[in-house]
């Protein structure tokens, strides 16, 4: 499960954690078992949302998180297979999200019939769970299949620079847009590449397109000059861009 957050922190897409609560004196607010696993450490801007039913939406405000992030495919991951997480999957799909159930990255326990005495074990929970969510409610997703798209989809992006926070741009006298050196590492942005700049509704985004480009320094910056020249940005357009550069991660 920590590599799938892993992952997820890696390409900037959203985190976030949930715990339960209900009347069970181990389930209590106040219980030492009240806490994430040990080995997930959340940072400070990850959410962590704490419900009462055993689907994730219903008692907490994950709905509108997730239309603040325009998140549109979720995946799910926890404790106990067949209860929060099968049932937050349910209601997710129902929601029109679509949805990635890392069974793996779930756990669960054997449960037994307090009439007969019959018991499923946990391997049966697992196949089950996974039948009644498989194309109806979710794809069944491993954290091997998850992170090998993750990193697909970042290569063949260039991986789109959208930040959460806000970020100081430069316009140089051609009306170049430079991204400072620490933005384009994050975005695995290389040295010798031009990118694309697209803004749509006061984002901007950028992706590496296929023109060379060679880097100079202006000062303390290092600025990508295309090898062939490129017609100035008109002073319309370059006012028009100062007053539309943010970068946000979605």
């Amino acid at each position: 499960m920590d590599r799938l957050v892993q992952s997820y922190r890696a390409a900037g897409l959203p985190v976030i954690f949930v715990l339960h609560t209900d009347p069970d004196p181990e389930f209590a607010t106040d219980s030492p078992y009240f806490k994430l696993m040990d080995f997930l450490v959340r940072r400070d801007d990850e959410p962590l949302l704490i419900k009462n039913t055993r689907n994730a939406f219903t008692s907490t405000n994950l709905q509108e998180l997730l239309w603040e992030k325009r998140v549109e495919r979720l995946v799910i991951t926890g404790i106990q297979t067949e209860q929060c997480c099968e049932t937050t999957t349910r209601l997710a799909a129902d929601l029109g999200y679509d949805v990635d159930f890392v069974t793996e990255a779930t756990m669960t326990f054997p449960i037994a019939d307090p009439d007969t005495g019959d018991e499923l074990t946990t391997d049966e929970i697992l196949r089950r769970t996974e039948f009644v969510l498989r194309r109806r409610f979710a794809r069944i997703a491993t954290v091997d299949g998850l992170a090998a798209e993750l990193a697909k989809a970042r290569r063949e992006s260039g991986n789109l620079v959208m930040m959460k926070r806000a970020v100081s741009t430069i316009l140089d006298d051609s009306g170049r847009l430079v991204l400072p050196e620490s933005i384009r590492e994050e975005a695995g942005i290389q040295p010798g590449r031009s990118v694309e700049i697209t803004v749509q509704d006061g984002r901007i985004e950028i992706e590496p397109t296929a023109q060379k480009v060679r880097i100079v320094r202006k000062g303390p910056l290092r600025v990508a000059v295309p090898v062939q020249p490129v017609e100035p940005l008109s002073e319309a357009t370059v006012r028009r861009v100062r007053r539309e550069t943010v970068l946000s991660r979605a």
